[in-house]
């Protein structure tokens, strides 16, 4: 079964949404463009900025960060992946090469889905399909971002 994520709109989009078209609204009575300017920039963020990100069928809200991690790191993080119980090495830098982790996470769920990409020919390329953690391992995870 493919897990699929969608992005969707954070607490925090919507802050600067609101605090964007507040401003505009503010700056309208001194100066007309530069409100409108920034009322319609608050209205683009809506439309397009969107942080969180949410797996199908599911209301977590979930975080992404990316690590660009050593080619030394990627056995262990293979296996812990695959469901091994073992800590995932987490070495930041291009020493022999480069992987990518993308992880998507919830601190307050306990909830995290990892993914790994090997850097080939100029681009990353799918090493491991994304994976759903299970409660420990995504803990273990979480603790080491």
């Amino acid at each position: 079964m493919e897990i699929k994520l969608k992005k969707v709109h954070a607490g925090k989009d919507l802050a600067v949404t609101c605090s964007l078209a507040a401003a505009g609204a503010a700056c309208f009575f001194l100066n007309k463009a530069l409100g409108i300017f920034l009322i319609v920039c608050g209205l683009m963020t809506l439309l397009f900025y969107k942080s969180g990100y949410k797996r199908e069928g599911s209301a977590i809200l979930l975080e992404k960060q990316s690590l660009n991690l050593c080619r030394s790191c990627r056995d262990s993080i293979v296996r812990f992946l695959a469901g091994e119980d073992v800590t995932p090495e987490l070495k930041e830098g291009t020493e022999g090469g480069s992987i990518l982790l993308q992880v998507y996470f919830s601190r307050k769920a306990g909830v995290a889905y990892a993914q790994l990409f090997d850097f080939r020919e100029v681009s990353f390329e799918e090493a491991t399909p994304l994976v759903e953690l299970s409660q420990s391992s995504s803990s273990k995870l979480i603790a080491l971002l």
